[in-house]
C-alpha cells in the first residue's frame, strides 16, 4: 500500500514539473518574439536551450546557436563564451568529445581574453574530463593541472 501512495506522488509530481517546465517554455518563447534588447534574447536563448536539453537536444543546440550567433553580433564576448561553453556542455553529455573540446577551447579563448579565472578553471576541468572519456590521459591530466592551478590562483578550495 505505501508503494502505491509513493509511486502516485512521484506521478503527479513528475507530471506537475513537467507541466511547469512547458509553460516556462511558452513564457520565454513568447518573450523572445516580443523584446528588443540583444542581450535579453541571448539570454532567453540561453535558458530556453537549457530547458530543451533533457527533451530534444537539437532544439537545445538551435537556441545555443541563436545565442552565439547574436552575440557574435553585437560583439557581447562574455554571452558568446557562454553560448560556446553550453554547446561544449550538450556535446560531451552526447558523448561526442570530439566535439565538445573544440567548443570548450573556443570559449576558453574568450574567457582567457576576458580574464575570467573561475571560468578558465572550469573549462579547464571539463577538458580534462573530455581527454579523460577519449583515454588520452596525458592530456587529461595536463587540463587537470591547469584547472587546479587556476583555482588555487583564485583561493576556490571548492573548485
Amino acid at each position: 500500500m505505501r508503494k502505491n501512495i509513493v509511486l502516485v506522488v512521484v506521478l503527479f509530481l513528475s507530471f506537475f514539473v513537467s507541466a511547469q517546465k512547458k509553460d516556462t517554455i511558452k513564457i520565454l518563447l513568447n518573450d523572445l518574439n516580443t523584446l528588443e534588447t540583444d542581450s535579453s534574447k541571448i539570454s532567453i536563448n540561453l535558458e530556453l536551450g537549457w530547458h530543451y536539453f533533457s527533451k530534444n537536444t537539437d532544439s537545445s543546440f538551435y537556441f545555443y546557436d541563436e545565442a552565439y550567433k547574436l552575440s557574435k553580433q553585437f560583439g557581447l564576448r562574455k554571452y558568446e563564451a557562454e553560448a560556446l561553453f553550453e554547446i561544449a556542455i550538450n556535446y560531451e553529455l552526447l558523448n561526442k568529445y570530439s566535439r565538445a573540446i573544440i567548443k570548450y577551447n573556443e570559449a576558453l579563448d574568450i574567457y582567457l581574453e576576458l580574464n575570467d579565472k573561475t571560468k578558465i578553471a572550469e573549462i579547464n576541468n571539463y577538458l580534462g574530463y573530455s581527454y579523460a572519456s577519449l583515454f588520452s590521459e596525458n592530456k587529461a591530466l595536463e587540463f587537470y593541472l591547469k584547472s587546479l592551478n587556476t583555482y588555487a590562483e583564485i583561493n576556490d578550495e571548492d573548485g
